[in-house]
Order: C-alpha cells, then structure tokens, then sequence
C-alpha cells in the first residue's frame, strides 16, 4: 500500500482519503510543515479501554490466560495485516515533528503478517499449547484479507525506522496483558464475593465484617478485607453480623470459580 495508490474499500477509508487529499492541497501554498500519519494495526500497551476492537494481540492473549482456546477465523493463516507496535509509532509521532519534507506517511513495518501468527505467538509467549478454534468469516466480500504498508518515504523523509518484529512486540507487551488481566480477574472476584456473601446474609447465615453502618430498612452496610483487596458496602441483616470467623480464598487465581467452588473457598478458614 503505497501513498497515492489508494482504493478504499468503505465510506470510512474514503472520508480519510479526502482529509489527506485535502491536507496535500494546503501543503502547495503552506510555508509550515504538514505531516499526516496513517497507522496501520497498531497493538499495545494503554489500548484496552478500547474493549472489543482492542486489538486481536490482547484478545487472544486473554482468552488463554482465561484457559481458553484462541478462537480464529477460518483462513486466518492466509489474512495479513502490517501489525506495529507501540513504540514504533511514538517514534514515528515524534520524528514527524521535524520532517525533512511535508507529507502523508504510512506507518507499519512494511511486513504483513496472519492472525494465525499472532495466535501461535501469543501462546508461545504464554507456554500454552490449546488447540486453535476456527469459525467460519461471516465478512467474506467486506472483509479486508491484505495490508502491508509501503514504509519507503516514511524512513526518507521522516527517519522512521522499525524496530519490533511482531515476535518482538508481543513478548514486550505480554507484562502488560498479564497485569490487566490480574486486575480484571480481581475484580469479577471481588463482585463474585460480595454477591455472595450477601446471599449468605440474607439466607442468615454468620458471616465475618467489620466497620458496621446502618442504612436502614433492617440493613447494615460493612467492610471486608480478603487477599485480593477490601470489599467495601457490604449489606447483611442488623441482626446477624456477630461471632465472625474468617476466611480466606487461596484458589483466587484461577480464572473463574464455580459457586461450590466459591463456597469450599469461603470456609477454609473456619
């Protein structure tokens, strides 16, 4: 994908075509510099607010920490994408200041790489070997099968340079994908436990707080401290927050519990 070769598929790639076209016709007569950057599929650290169009790197990379196989279109070995991390486009971004000339500018490796890489890369990076689901591609015939992007004028008038390897960038990313993964599993937990336990209050069952609040109606709010942090506005029954024994949640690491998983956890301790 050279700049100036452009067939855009959709409205959306049309309309950025027209906001580059549009940038070139003030390049003609500006005396200040004009960069456009097109990023290509750009994966990363600070992405996953983004949820589900965060990228496939992330996705799969979840789904295996979660104890699931990756699931893949059908084909996927054979539908390519310039994948860049990061780090290469901050340098882009930051070369881009100081152009040796106004432009529009691809930014990816200028190397297509397949889904199906990604997959295997992320699971080598995890120590997994989970056998690869494939669905069948409900976008076949709106469906974008190629991008590489042609990087020649970007190293020449920008000085951008690749540096990650799609190997590279996924084995810098995984800490990150890990440490969000850890917080999203402590907090479906933490839910999964106040749920929970106020189920066993309302059932008055004996259950162990602190920090009690009446909020009314025959309720109590109270405060728990676990392994995995401290469960705040916890409601139980006025009457049935005595002779407290404690308990603790060894298995909070797995992916997920079951409920009678969740109850053997819960009484460990006493």
């Amino acid at each position: 994908f050279k700049v100036g070769y452009e067939k855009p598929n959709n409205v959306y790639g049309f309309s950025k075509l027209m906001m580059d076209n549009l940038a070139k016709k003030y390049m003609k007569f500006c005396d200040i510099s004009i960069v456009g950057l097109r990023y290509f599929n750009v994966y990363g650290e600070r992405e996953f607010y983004k949820n589900k169009t965060a990228s496939t790197v992330i996705q799969f990379a979840h789904q295996v920490l979660n104890g699931n196989a990756p699931k893949l279109f059908e084909g996927s070995d054979k539908i390519l994408r310039d994948f860049v991390y990061i780090e290469d486009v901050i340098q882009a971004n930051i070369k881009a200041c100081n152009p040796k000339q106004s432009g529009i500018y691809n930014i990816g490796t200028g190397i297509a790489r397949s889904f199906q890489d990604i997959s295997d890369i992320v699971q080598q990076e995890l120590n997994t070997t989970y056998e690869t689901i494939y669905i069948p591609n409900p976008f076949i015939g709106s469906y974008q099968f190629f991008t590489q992007a042609n990087i020649d004028d970007t190293k020449e008038f920008l000085g951008y340079e690749p540096k990650y390897s799609l190997e590279d960038g996924i084995k810098a990313y995984i800490p990150n994908i890990k440490e969000i993964f850890e917080k999203m599993l402590t907090e479906t937990i933490k839910t999964e436990v106040k749920n929970f336990l106020e189920t066993l209050a309302l059932a008055e069952k004996e259950i162990f707080c602190e920090e009690t609040k009446d909020v009314g109606n025959g309720f109590r709010t109270r405060s728990l401290d676990t392994p995995f942090g401290r469960i705040e506005n916890l409601k139980v029954p006025r009457t049935r927050y005595e002779n407290f024994s404690p308990f603790f949640l060894e298995p909070y690491k797995r992916s997920l519990f079951t409920l009678d998983e969740l109850i053997i956890a819960m009484y460990q301790g006493g």
